[in-house]
Order: C-alpha cells, then sequence, then structure tokens
C-alpha cells in the first residue's frame, strides 16, 4: 500500500489520508479459486486441504493464498482507511486503475460452487468497463451508481472506516490499484493509493476449459462424488461456463 507526499500524521504538508491495513478477503459462497501459476497437488495435499476447510478455516484460507491463488472473477480487498489531517478530511470518490489483458489467468483452477459486513462500507468496481468508479452495492449487488456521486465521506483526525472492496473481471484478467480522491481539511487535493505492499491487484475471469488451465481441481457439489473432497479433473467432468 501507498500514498503520496507520506510525513507523520497530523504534520503540515503531509498525506491526509492514512491507509493503516490492507487485507485479501475469500468469498463466504462458494470455494473457487484461480492463480496465474500452475499448482499441483498430490492426493495427501489435497486430503490436507479438505481437513483445514473443515477444521481450521483461517488455516485454510492463508494455505490457498499461499499457493498464490485468490477468488476466480471477484476479488476481494478489506481496507482500513484512517483520517490524517489536523482539520478532517474527505474521501471525494474512488476509481480502479486498471491495466488489463484478454486472456485470463490460466496457471491453476480450483472449482467448487456453493450448494445453495457489519461495520463495513461495501464497493464495487467493474474492470470490464471503461471507467471503474466506486458503485454503490445492495444487497451485494451492484447498483450503476457512484458510491461518492451524492455524499463524500468525511474523517476527523484519527477516524477509521473499513472499506470492503469488491473488484470484478469477466473478461480477461487485470492488474489494478484503487486511486483514492481526497480533500484535505485545508482545501489540499490529492491522489492516495491502494496496493498490495507496492504491486499491484490483480483479478482473473474464466478461461475456456479445463484444459486451457496447467492445474485444476473440482471439489463440493461440482464433484460427483462430494465426500471425496477436492481432486484433479478428468474428461468426464463438465466444465461449469458455457461459451
Amino acid at each position: 500500500m501507498s500514498t503520496q507526499g507520506e510525513t507523520p500524521d497530523g504534520e503540515s504538508g503531509g498525506a491526509p489520508l492514512d491507509i493503516a491495513s490492507v487485507e485479501l478477503l475469500h468469498a463466504n459462497e462458494g470455494d473457487t479459486w484461480v492463480g496465474r501459476e500452475a499448482v499441483h497437488l498430490g492426493d495427501a495435499e489435497l486430503a490436507e486441504l479438505d481437513t483445514l476447510l473443515y477444521e481450521d478455516q483461517d488455516a485454510y484460507r492463508e494455505r490457498m493464498f499461499g499457493y498464490g491463488l485468490q477468488d476466480l472473477v471477484t476479488n476481494r480487498i478489506e481496507v482500513v482507511l484512517r483520517g490524517a489531517d489536523p482539520d478532517g478530511m474527505r474521501i471525494m470518490g474512488m476509481r480502479a486503475a486498471k491495466e488489463c489483458s484478454p486472456d485470463p489467468a490460466t496457471g491453476t483452477l480450483f472449482y467448487s460452487p456453493s450448494a445453495g459486513l457489519d461495520g463495513k462500507e461495501v464497493v464495487y468496481f467493474d474492470l470490464d468497463s471503461s471507467d471503474p468508479f466506486a458503485q454503490k452495492m445492495v444487497d451485494d449487488e451492484p447498483t450503476g451508481e457512484d458510491y461518492f456521486a451524492e455524499d463524500t465521506y468525511r474523517l476527523a483526525p484519527g477516524e477509521d472506516v473499513v472499506f470492503e472492496m469488491h473488484a470484478r473481471r469477466l473478461d480477461g484478467s487485470c492488474e489494478f490499484r484503487i486511486e483514492v480522491d481526497v480533500l484535505a481539511g485545508d482545501g489540499r487535493r490529492s491522489t492516495e493509493v491502494i496496493d498490495a505492499g507496492g504491486e499491484p491487484f490483480w483479478v482473473s475471469g474464466w478461461a475456456s476449459e479445463w484444459d486451457d488451465y496447467e492445474a485444476s481441481y473440482i471439489g463440493g457439489v461440482a464433484n460427483p462424488d462430494p465426500s471425496s473432497g477436492w481432486r484433479p479433473t478428468g474428461p468426464e467432468d463438465v466444465f461449469p461456463v458455457d461459451y
């Protein structure tokens, strides 16, 4: 994560907004992951993943993130922003600065669909759009309305707000950073940048078929024998997306 012109909080001329923390999240619905590199796992490692999934979901998520995997189609990021201007400041808007490719990530796919935010501000970025501004969400669906069109978000010095950011890409893949338009109490305007420790976030849509992925696995209701947990895909498995 980074900000422009960063100096100690409250110091004149310093960044009016502090990016206190950035954390990748995993969707509660379903269990579908994608990676840019191939992850080849044997039976013992897949069995260990199944055990972690049911016994320690935090450890399971960390294991999957450790493999370089993240949610397919929608990248969810939790960001804590903190007011750092002695006169207060306002968040005027947010946009995703993106670099995209028509090619999806095809290293690894783990596919397990679902069988059937307190204290957070949830915003949505459509990375298939030419203008991926922060949209409002209602009932987990984007509305197409600019989150900040009518109401800016004011933060007093030391005050925190938690944003859950959903960045979605259906067509190909993107690297992106979130740019936050900030107005300081003294009238200074700046753009503060949210990223993954200096590196861009990324998100990918589906490939066309199982064979496009260097490694692919199915589990849950996608597996004809759900009790067996994760297993490599085979020629008998039907690809979930119909192009």
